[in-house]
């Protein structure tokens, strides 16, 4: 599916039309109301369509077969998502089946405040872990002891007020940052001296992705720019659609082999040509059926992922999709939706969805292998300080999840049952990331914390 379909206007259109429909029907009501006493009926109303969506472990032919791969050891994460495919398939953790630790914890400056979220993502790379805080300040800390090595303010100086957006890539010992801001640095790794600095078009919303010598930012005005990694010269744009968006920072693009695929804030996901940012096919992960006002948050927020020539994408408004990266062909599409990345391992995909749930769903198929219904608020009885979930990530045959309440949660990834769970002791503001042995997690306090 390729094309602008829809305009701001005539969607300002439609949704005139639509309310006013609502005045007559409600209008027309009141005409007959009856008389009689009205009946309260007790207890907790739940929507008919939400429970449509409600999902089910489903039947897989040949289920027992499905493959699941070996843990390996990736000694970097050096991109938003891992590498820049954003397929990590089964990590390795440094301990096998005992319970993992806290071996340090270290402070990257300010956290998340009333204004602001943490969103930067940190990466790892040559026993370096590169992180930002909310006032753009890069950190890199020692992995082996949390010892800050070098500390830099990317913050213009003509800037008064700190803003959300960007990320940190590096790639090749150099640190890649998008700040939010109009600009675009890198850096070197070694010491965070400046190589670089390239002014951008609109705002920074993603974090870089860097593959083949080039740079890949999503700007605020969902632009793709593609800048030359060496120099910062900006070597080609693509517009996508831009859209009102109720979520915080937007997907990095996946990038494999000779395609970037950026996602932008319309629902609409492309693949395009590194080369030249020529379009090999376009979809839209907009729900066709909307049940909710959530539903209309079409946008992309979980990073797409490429593996074995199969780009998985989801919408926060219920849209997941499974597409042939050559052909842009659907091989299957489910109403699902989610704000966090899919996580890919063999035979089977892991995702978080905006109903509380944890999913595990056959990657050839998108049918359901199993399901296990999260806590959406720690006060459940009053519907009180929710809960939201991070990851998932896979390692040593486990799937993780954490929540902004400081809990995690470790799953078997093949029967979906919870093997345990552990107290962070902190609330959680980014999904984990795994790099040489060790998971690293992000608190809302500014401080990254390392488990082996």
């Amino acid at each position: 599916m390729s094309g602008h379909i829809f305009s701001p206007r005539s969607l300002k259109l439609k949704t005139l039309t639509m309310l006013a429909g609502a005045s007559l029907l409600l209008s027309a009501c009141s005409m007959f109301e009856s008389s009689d006493p009205e009946v309260i009926i007790e207890g907790d109303r739940i929507s008919i369509l939400q429970l449509e969506k409600q999902l089910v472990p489903e039947d897989i032919a040949n289920k027992e077969n499905m493959y699941l791969p070996p843990a390996w050891q990736n000694e970097y994460w050096p991109q938003n998502g891992g590498y820049p495919n954003h397929a990590m398939h089964n990590l390795s953790l440094g301990t096998e089946d005992k319970a993992v630790s806290r071996i340090w914890s270290a402070n990257i400056g300010q956290g998340t405040t009333k204004k602001l979220p943490l969103s930067a993502s940190p990466v790892v790379f040559e026993k370096q872990i590169f992180a930002m805080d909310t006032t753009q300040h890069v950190t890199a800390l020692s992995t082996e002891n949390g010892k800050e090595q070098w500390r830099i303010d990317l913050k213009p100086e003509d800037e008064d007020e700190n803003v959300t957006g960007g990320g940190i890539s590096v790639a090749n010992g150099v640190v890649y940052v998008t700040s939010g801001f109009n600009e675009a640095y890198a850096l070197s790794a070694a010491d965070g001296e400046q190589i670089w600095e390239s002014k951008l078009p609109a705002p920074a919303r993603s974090a870089p992705t860097v593959i083949s010598g080039r740079a890949f930012i999503i700007t605020a005005d969902s632009r793709l720019v593609c800048l030359s990694a060496d120099t910062g010269e900006i070597l080609w744009e693509y517009q996508g659609i831009s859209e009102m968006t109720g979520l915080t920072g937007t997907a990095s693009p996946a990038a494999d082999s000779d395609i970037v695929v950026p996602a932008f804030s319309s629902g609409e996901i492309y693949a395009l040509r590194i080369e030249n940012g020529s379009v090999a096919w376009s979809d839209n992960l907009s729900p066709v059926r909307r049940y909710s006002g959530m539903d209309d948050l079409v946008e992309i927020r979980g990073l797409p992922v490429i593996a074995r020539e199969v780009v998985i994408a989801i919408s926060f408004g219920g849209r997941m999709v499974a597409i042939d990266t050559r052909s842009g062909q659907r091989i299957w599409a489910r109403s699902i939706g989610g704000s966090q990345t899919p996580w890919v391992a063999g035979d089977y995909i892991y995702v978080l969805t905006s109903d509380s749930e944890l999913v595990a769903l056959s990657r050839m198929s998108g049918q359901v292998v199993w399901v296990d219904a999260l806590p959406a608020y720690e006060d459940v009885k009053d519907r009180e300080d929710p809960i939201i979930w991070r990851g998932p990530v896979m390692a040593n045959d486990r799937v993780f999840i954490v929540g902004s309440n400081g809990e995690m949660r470790e799953y078997d990834p093949r029967s979906g049952e919870q093997i345990t769970s552990w107290d962070t002791k902190e609330s959680i503001a980014l999904p984990p990331i795994i790099a040489g042995g060790t998971l690293y997690l992000t608190a809302e306090s500014g401080k990254i914390l390392a488990y082996r």
